[in-house]
């Protein structure tokens, strides 16, 4: 294998007396990634200013090979120009791209021993895509592994449409031009230390 992404495993079986070869055959496709042994500590920061993208030992699944998480350069919160991690979800322009989820994962982060207000937090822009009398809404989710990445079974951030929007729905591609276009989001996760 020869490295992050889906891939797929195939398995048959050669029998000589078997005379109906097509239904020897399974394949199954899988997500691989790989993080080099790499567990975090506490005080993790990721301000997307080091000119890698995705960050190292951060990957994004775009199942559908299409527009995914890509850098950006915007007004930050603090009134700033610099970096941030973007989806151009404008650019979804079929009905048949409306459930697609591009994903990233992180770096696994070991909460063990971690103080009481051990938390989560980052900032976000978002608005809603307004053309006459359709209105095009998009999410945003975070998950959180408890058996090392091999599911993700805990929804600790889920907003989607109006309460995801940090500025009036409009029309036309939305970027972040003031610190009034963000909102800052925290999540406590002293319950999973």
């Amino acid at each position: 294998i020869a490295g992050n992404g889906v891939h797929r495993i195939a398995a048959w079986t050669i029998i000589n007396e078997d005379g109906y070869h097509a239904n020897d055959t399974s394949a199954v496709d899988f997500d691989l990634i790989l993080l080099n042994d790499v567990v975090a500590s506490l005080d993790v920061v990721e301000d997307f200013e080091s000119g890698v993208f995705p960050p190292e030992d951060w990957f994004p699944l775009n199942e559908d090979g299409s527009f995914t998480w890509e850098p950006a350069q915007a007004t930050q919160i603090d009134g700033s120009v610099g970096s941030m991690m973007s989806v151009d979800n404008n650019s979804y322009a079929s009905a048949a791209n409306e459930l697609l989820e591009d994903l990233m994962y992180t770096f696994p982060v070991d909460l063990t021993g971690a103080p009481d207000d051990v938390g989560l937090s980052f900032d976000v822009a978002y608005t809603q895509y307004e053309s006459g009398a359709s209105l095009f809404s998009d999410g945003l989710r975070i998950e959180l592994s408890t058996d090392c990445g091999l599911s993700f079974p805990i929804v600790i951030y889920d907003k989607f449409g109006d309460e995801l929007n940090s500025v009036p729905n409009m029309a036309g591609q939305f970027s972040p031009s003031s610190p009034s276009d963000w909102r800052h989001e925290e999540i406590d996760l002293a319950d999973y230390i």
